[in-house]
């Protein structure tokens, strides 16, 4: 993992050389800038694959072409032999950067079809005089770009974009954030800052860009003979993770002792006899590390644990967000922060379990949802009525919405993972501009896959939830410098997700039904079936014990009336001493501190 900047047009020098260094966390081995009259690229390496500086960025091929690429190429050898078959290449490095640009010289565009990986990069062709820039299909490495009528910029985080440009809020982000709390489309905080799409390519030509998709996504139920489907996914799984662990460094895994990251810990395991392991609990709760002692244990691997207090939660909170650039949607990001630095020094690269939820339906509400809008129907309109006024008595956001869906109408809206203000409690508290921006992106998701319910919740969360998680890993794996890998979402693995009947998905009400058959060769019984528990930080106790006058001080703050009605905040306060708001409040001290630390 590395941080890149590219940029077409007009730029300063020296914002170059600031903005770059804003990155140096990302990539603390070596860094490197190329200017050519208008084009600017620059590199913070993170050495993974061929540790010599003779791969470091930005790199330039014998054509003179030039490229800065963020995240790693798993098949380089592959293609690299495929190269070779057309045309004898001279390879200078044993990189996967050099492998990655030498494809573009003899494949073009199309070379984006051969790759395995993660990846954001950006390639200057030099006889062209035309930018080639692309992200990987899932969105695992990070790219966003600002365009005006002087320039293009690419980075692999805002804060870099900010030293050429004044910092703005984009105002429609405060509404969908205090309703969906997750990243819905490729707004972001910044007016005039995007994400730059994932399974996406542009060509920019004299300063034209023309973005264009080139992989995507099609779901059917064609996979449905249970014993070949597990065949068939434990062969991809293994494939996927040898390739993972393919590095110059020493490789290991973040165990939570759930199902996801125990199946790879074991696998992984047995392809690397120094795998190591590590996991993090609160000093209220150590389930996490007691759970994952006990994986741990049965694969004999050599595990590390943290157990960390409200007091090194809230210290490292502000750098979080400086690092995430955008208020945080998970708290679960700032101790994944400290199970990264427990990391740092002990390995280089962590395989982790992001995406298996989103593939094989592990979530809860994916059964849930489909039993209450089956209830719904069968409640008698005129009961109804009655009962929905009472739901709005119940102030945790998350069983108000399952309350709401059962006794109302459909709401698109609550089909994603997090809703924080429900309905009239978000009216009240919010002064900005309603607006519906995350409504149509769910909505357009919803409608474009001719498919099962659950199979659209799940296209959804691809490119919702997940797309947040994702951006969790990367910048707390980062703000360590370490670099976190994958392995569900190898595209082959995600492909054959998308073909496998519901019923390898969720049966009798549980969910990763076909992932839990294939563990059952690799892990215990009881490590496999025992209830699913998210990584719980426990906001609401902190809220009412330690941190309760940190709250009440930061969100006593007069600058936030103008986006927030005072008395909704000092309502959310006082309920706080015998209700569990703390996803509210945890929302706001997050809005609270991003504004402080960038506008």
């Amino acid at each position: 993992m590395c941080g890149i900047i590219a940029i077409s047009g007009d730029y300063d020098k020296r914002n170059v050389r600031e903005a770059i260094n804003l990155l140096s966390h990302r990539g603390p081995d070596d860094s490197g800038i190329y200017f050519d009259g208008k084009i600017a690229m620059a590199h913070k390496r993170l050495s993974i694959i061929d540790l010599n500086r003779r791969a470091s960025q930005p790199f330039v091929s014998d054509k003179g072409n030039v490229i800065v690429f963020n995240g790693e190429i798993y098949n380089f050898k592959e293609i690299k032999n495929d190269i070779n078959k057309i045309k004898k290449y001279d390879f200078k490095t044993n990189s996967d950067t050099e492998v990655l640009l030498a494809a573009y010289e003899v494949f073009g565009e199309k070379c984006l079809n051969k790759l395995n990986g993660m990846f954001a990069f950006v390639i200057y062709d030099s006889k062209k005089k035309k930018f080639f820039v692309a992200r990987d299909r899932l969105g695992i490495k990070p790219l966003y770009y600002y365009e005006d009528d002087k320039r293009i910029i690419f980075a692999s985080e805002i804060k870099a974009i900010l030293k050429f440009i004044k910092a703005r809020i984009n105002k429609d982000a405060v509404h969908d954030y205090f309703n969906y709390f997750i990243q819905q489309g490729n707004w972001t905080w910044f007016e005039g800052i995007k994400i730059f799409p994932r399974a996406n390519y542009c060509i920019i030509d004299s300063g034209k860009m023309n973005i264009k998709e080139y992989w995507g996504l099609e779901y059917s139920s064609e996979i449905k003979e249970e014993r070949h489907a597990i065949e068939e996914l434990k062969k991809l799984l293994e494939k996927s993770i040898k390739r993972r662990l393919i590095a110059d460094v020493p490789v290991g895994s973040f165990l939570s002792g759930g199902i996801d990251s125990s199946l790879i810990s074991a696998i992984a395991s047995k392809n690397n006899k120094e795998f190591r392991t590590f996991s993090v609990s609160f000093d209220v709760d150590q389930t996490e590390n007691k759970n994952a002692k006990e994986v741990s244990d049965y694969l004999k691997t050599k595990h590390y644990s943290l157990t960390i207090t409200s007091k090194d939660f809230i210290n490292v909170l502000e750098k979080m967000i400086w690092h995430y650039d955008q208020p945080i949607s998970f708290a679960s990001s700032v101790p994944l922060y400290f199970l990264s630095r427990l990391t740092k020094d002990k390995v280089k690269v962590v395989l982790t379990g992001e995406g298996a939820d989103e593939l094989f339906a592990g979530y809860y509400r994916y059964n849930r949802i489909q039993k209450i809008l089956t209830w719904n129907k069968k409640i008698p309109p005129l009961l109804k009525k009655p009962l929905f006024k009472m739901s709005k008595n119940i102030v945790d956001p998350r069983y108000r919405k399952n309350l709401e869906m059962l006794l109302s109408n459909f709401n698109s809206e609550y089909i994603t993972g997090i809703n924080i203000f429900i309905g009239n409690e978000r009216d009240r508290l919010l002064k900005v501009k309603k607006n519906h921006m995350g409504n149509d992106e769910i909505v357009r998701l919803l409608s474009e896959k001719n498919s099962s319910f659950l199979n659209k919740n799940l296209w959804i969360d691809l490119n919702s939830y997940l797309q947040e998680l994702l951006t969790k890993q990367d910048r707390m794996s980062m703000a360590a410098s370490i670099e976190s890998r994958v392995p569900f979402l190898d595209h082959k693995i995600v492909e054959f997700a998308a073909k496998l009947s519901d019923n390898l998905k969720i049966k009798n009400g549980s969910g990763k039904y076909l992932l839990k058959k294939v563990a059952e060769e690799f892990l215990p019984k009881r490590v496999i079936y025992r209830k699913k528990i998210g990584f719980t930080v426990p906001l609401d106790k902190w809220f009412k014990g330690e941190l309760k006058n940190y709250i009440e001080d930061k969100l006593s703050d007069k600058e936030l009336d103008e986006f927030f009605n005072r008395s909704e905040i000092n309502r959310l306060l006082r309920l706080n001493k015998k209700k569990n708001v703390s996803l509210q409040l945890w929302a706001l001290l997050n809005f609270k501190i991003w504004k402080d630390v960038y506008l």
